[in-house]
């Protein structure tokens, strides 16, 4: 199986940048996964009706009752080009 780095699958194809990956997935700060749609049930943040950035904050926090964290989420954590804009994002919302 051929492996590619972050920027050099699918969303590096269309131009994104490892930030732009990182602050596309920001965008679940809104909404919820609804099983029917993509077998995965919840919100990702308290209030799925602000944006802001909220969604960093709690994926740095871990596992929360009530709050879900696909595999692609929890991916932007474990990878090292990802983490760190993780990290600036939650820190800074005027940032992301």
């Amino acid at each position: 199986m051929q492996r590619f780095g972050p920027s050099e699958g699918l969303f590096g194809h269309m131009g994104l940048s490892d930030k732009d990956i990182v602050a596309l997935s920001g965008g679940h700060t809104l909404g919820q996964c609804y099983k029917e749609c993509s077998g995965f049930e919840g919100p990702w943040t308290t209030n799925l009706l602000i944006f802001d950035n909220s969604y960093f904050k709690e994926l740095l926090s871990g596992d929360k009752e009530g709050l879900i964290q696909l595999p692609s989420d929890k991916t932007l954590l474990e990878d090292l080009v990802f983490r760190p804009s993780v990290e600036k994002y939650a820190a800074i919302c005027k940032t992301f």
